[in-house]
C-alpha cells in the first residue's frame, strides 16, 4: 500500500513538474519571442476591373501601441519591411501610441520614424480608440501629419489616377465614427474603407464597399480556447483576423504590430499586410 501511494505521489509530482516546464516555456515564448516575430502577410483581392492599374499594392499596418512594451527601435523593422514591398499606398488603421496621456517618448521622433515610410500615392490613417487624450487636443493627427500621413476623419479622398475612393471612418468606440457619408460610394469606383474597429463591417450592408481595412482585435493577441473570446475588445469580437466577405463587400483585419494590457502574443504573430489588387 505504501509503495502504491509513493508511486502515485511520484507520478503526480512528475506530471506537475512537466506541466510547469511546458507552461513556463509557453509563457517565455509568448513574452519574449512571438511579439517580435514580424510577418508579411500577402493577400490578393480582385478589383473587378475598377482599378485601371494592374497589381496595385496596398500595405496595411496598425496597432503599434508604442510605449507599451514596444518602441521605435523595434519599429525600424516595420519600416524596412513595408518599404521593401514598394507599396503604391500605405494604410495605418490606428492605435499608434498605447496611452498618449502618459507617453514618455519624444513624439517628434515618432513622426520622424513614420516619415521614413514611402509610398508614391500617399500614406493614409484613421484614429483608433487609443489615439485620444483626456485634454481633447488632436495630438495624434499632429504626429501622423508630421510623419507624412493624411488623417481621414469621416471623410473621403479620391485618387483619380487609380479610380480609388478612400473613405476614412474615424474611431467608433471613443470617437465620432459615422458611416453615413459612404452613400457617396458609387459602383464605378474601387471603394476602400478604413476603420479601426472591424465589427463596423456589419454596418456596411447598405453601402458599396470594395474593401474595408481594420485592426483593433490584435488577432486575439493571446489565442487560448475558452479564454480569448471573453477578452476581445468591443467592436472587435466578431471579425478577429484575416479576410471576410459579406455579399459584394470584403474586409481584411490585421493582427497589428504591438500589444496592449498584456505584453504577450500567442498564436497571433505581429504582421504587416501586403494587399495586391489584381
Amino acid at each position: 500500500m505504501f509503495r502504491f501511494l509513493w508511486n502515485v505521489i511520484k507520478t503526480t509530482v512528475s506530471a506537475i513538474l512537466i506541466l510547469a516546464v511546458i507552461g513556463g516555456g509557453i509563457f517565455a515564448y509568448a513574452r519574449l519571442i512571438e511579439p517580435y516575430m514580424l510577418e508579411n502577410t500577402e493577400v490578393e483581392i480582385s478589383s473587378e476591373g475598377l482599378v485601371p492599374y494592374d497589381d496595385f499594392k496596398v500595405v496595411l499596418f496598425g496597432d503599434t501601441h508604442l510605449g507599451f512594451d514596444y518602441d521605435l527601435e523595434h519599429f525600424d523593422e516595420v519600416v524596412d519591411m513595408i518599404n521593401g514591398e514598394n507599396p503604391d499606398i500605405i494604410i495605418f488603421t490606428g492605435d499608434l501610441i498605447d496611452d498618449l496621456n502618459i507617453y514618455e517618448g519624444d513624439v517628434s521622433e515618432v513622426s520622424e520614424a513614420l516619415s521614413e515610410l514611402s509610398a508614391p500615392s500617399g500614406k493614409y490613417a484613421v484614429h483608433g480608440n487609443h489615439d485620444y487624450v483626456r485634454a481633447g487636443n488632436d495630438l495624434y493627427t499632429e504626429i501622423m501629419e508630421a510623419g507624412g500621413f493624411d488623417v481621414l476623419i469621416n471623410e473621403t479622398l479620391y485618387l483619380p489616377e487609380y479610380n480609388i475612393n478612400l473613405f476614412g471612418v474615424t474611431d467608433c468606440l471613443i470617437g465620432d465614427g459615422d458611416v453615413s457619408f459612404l452613400n457617396a460610394a458609387g459602383p464605378y469606383t474601387f471603394n476602400l474603407v478604413l476603420c479601426h474597429e472591424p465589427d463596423i463591417f456589419d454596418w456596411m450592408d447598405d453601402y458599396n464597399v470594395s474593401l474595408m481595412l481594420s485592426g483593433h482585435s490584435h488577432g486575439g493577441q493571446v489565442r487560448i480556447p475558452f479564454y480569448t473570446d471573453k477578452y476581445l475588445p468591443k467592436y472587435g469580437m466578431k471579425y478577429v483576423n484575416g479576410l471576410y466577405e459579406a455579399g459584394e463587400n470584403t474586409l481584411y483585419v490585421t493582427k497589428g504590430i504591438g500589444t496592449t494590457k498584456l505584453p504577450l502574443r500567442f498564436m497571433a504573430k505581429p504582421e504587416i499586410v501586403t494587399i495586391t489588387l489584381t
